[in-house]
């Protein structure tokens, strides 16, 4: 099992927060308007959902990729995935926080790392009525080399927990 150092995980962290608030929103070609970058999608970022954290590892990994997925967003010219799930989403209101059925879109853009060993997805989620706003990204496939050669390892995973 991986193990993160506890002050390097919380220098990543810090740094990411950093450098995600500043940048606000990234135009993508493909949806043809601008992607925000806000708070909901850093929480993604540090769990699957309000009440359930990822790993320290999956944290660290997917913070570190946050200059990845803003480039991913700006160059996308092509869908590669789109779904779209009525359900329940949480939503605030003047009373508080309740549960709000909405209509949720996803938006799914691929990208090979520059030396193509690695694969990134990156999630736009777009609420109805809403903007379009960074959801995720993750490793689709990474090149290990082993005994026989070279495999690849697939994520696959829930648009909605990925």
């Amino acid at each position: 099992m991986i193990k993160i150092d506890e002050e390097q995980f919380k220098k990543v962290k810090a740094e990411a927060k950093i450098y995600y608030k500043s940048i606000g929103k990234v135009y993508c070609p493909y949806l043809q308007r601008q992607v925000s970058f806000n708070a909901k999608g850093f929480e993604h970022l540090l769990g699957k959902s309000w009440d359930n954290a990822r790993s320290r590892v999956d944290q660290y990994a997917r913070l570190r990729l946050i200059p990845v997925a803003k480039e991913i967003i700006a160059l996308s010219n092509t869908l590669q995935e789109f779904e779209e799930r009525a359900m329940y989403t949480r939503g605030k209101e003047k009373s508080g926080w309740v549960k709000l059925y909405k209509m949720n879109n996803y938006y799914v853009f691929m990208a090979l790392s520059k030396n193509k060993d690695a694969r990134f997805k990156v999630v736009v989620k777009e609420l109805e009525g809403g903007e379009a706003y960074f959801y995720s990204i993750y490793p689709s496939w990474k090149t290990i080399k082993t005994e026989k050669g070279f495999d690849k390892i697939f994520y696959s995973e829930d648009l909605e927990q990925c």
